[in-house]
């Protein structure tokens, strides 16, 4: 497409890297040599903390990649000490990274957003057709709607960019963790981009 470039990729790199991360089947010697461009994430789900008042959500990364094998270099080349991701009034909650519990399930963390969806009775958004403000949807899962056939569209990918970037945590799992929608975009990439997508983000 002619909006589509490696410039575009670099300004949404996050994305992309994320995609990627949670979906791509990495050798040991790949993710050696991406180290410092693929993330791991949190390394945990997202949770309730002080009974329900506050919502902590993960970043998404390799620890829900369920094509890795983590040999030993892997888990000393990435491993992080626990984050303290919450100090509440009750007691402190950490991200703990723990190797032997991965690939964590995606599922676990779609119906975690799911649930918070129904939970603060949210009918849905949408952005316009410029991109401007959000409009009212009708059901978290019309975010998954189309996803599981046809080429993905500049335009399409576009939206589902400006819903990762606006941190509207709720709808993220709803196509992030889609492995057609990681297809469909990994054919798009080697259908409009002749050189390797690791080489935009060195």
């Amino acid at each position: 497409m002619d909006n589509f470039s490696l410039t575009y990729l670099k300004e949404n790199k996050s994305f992309f890297l994320t995609l990627f991360a949670i979906h791509f089947p990495f050798s040991e010697d790949e993710l050696i040599e991406l180290k410092s461009v693929i993330s791991l994430g949190s390394g945990g789900y997202s949770m309730d903390v002080d009974s329900g008042s506050h919502t902590i959500w993960a970043q998404y990364g390799l620890a829900f990649n369920q094509n890795i094998k983590w040999t030993v270099v892997l888990k000393e080349l990435y491993f992080k000490k626990s984050e303290l991701k919450y100090a509440g009034a009750g007691s402190d909650e950490w991200f703990i990274v723990d190797f032997n519990q991965f690939p964590l399930n995606p599922d676990t963390e779609i119906d975690f957003a799911k649930d918070k969806w129904l939970e603060n009775d949210i009918k849905g958004f949408e952005f316009d057709d410029e991109g401007n403000g959000l409009s009212p949807m009708t059901d978290w899962g019309e975010y998954n709607l189309g996803m599981d056939y046809g080429e993905v569209s500049h335009e399409e990918i576009t939206k589902l960019i400006k819903i990762y970037q606006s941190n509207f945590q709720m709808l993220i799992p709803s196509f992030i963790f889609s492995n057609s929608f990681f297809e469909r975009v990994k054919q798009f990439l080697h259908n409009t981009v002749s050189t390797s997508l690791w080489i935009v983000f060195f």
